[in-house]
């Protein structure tokens, strides 16, 4: 439930690549999301196009504040592939309600049977807190190893 009626969800249809890459490159160049980062336009087309995928941007005034990424996978499973808000906008509880928004599409929507997504380290520090305040719990931890890009800031934690 969204406590501000200002706040509106918008699927990205693939007329919207490119505020999907700048959504993406936005968000998550702090959280060193490199992935994507140089995609081309036809890439995120395609990534938007598939029948399973859907990106959706959080919204208030006309102005988006974040977005997350639904891809429906086998045994109706749902990952939650990237969700953060743009710079500036964390601390003011507005995480709680696109991950509330992401677990109502997923089950309401896309019929999931599950729902999980990856976090880390290099992830903002309260992330965590919120996914289990939200009902998730950890899976599984493992260890790997993050290639940050040359002309990138390292770190500060």
């Amino acid at each position: 439930m969204i406590c501000d009626p200002d706040i509106t969800f918008h699927k990205i249809d693939q007329s919207e690549t490119i505020l999907a890459r700048d959504l993406y490159q936005s968000i998550g160049r702090e959280w060193y999301w490199a992935d994507r980062y140089d995609w081309y336009l036809s890439q995120w087309n395609d990534r938007i196009g598939k029948l399973n995928v859907s990106l959706w941007v959080m919204y208030k005034e006309n102005e988006p504040l974040g977005y997350y990424e639904l891809e429906l996978q086998q045994n109706d499973n749902v990952e939650i592939s990237y969700f953060g808000l743009l710079p500036g906008l964390i601390g003011q509880g507005l995480g709680k309600y696109m991950l509330m928004d992401a677990f109502r599409r997923s089950f309401d929507d896309l019929d999931a049977s599950r729902i999980w997504l990856h976090t880390c380290t290099l992830d903002h520090p309260q992330a965590l807190s919120n996914y289990q305040s939200r009902g998730m719990r950890i899976y599984k931890k493992k260890s790997d190893i993050q290639c940050i890009p040359d002309d990138w800031d390292l770190p500060a934690y």
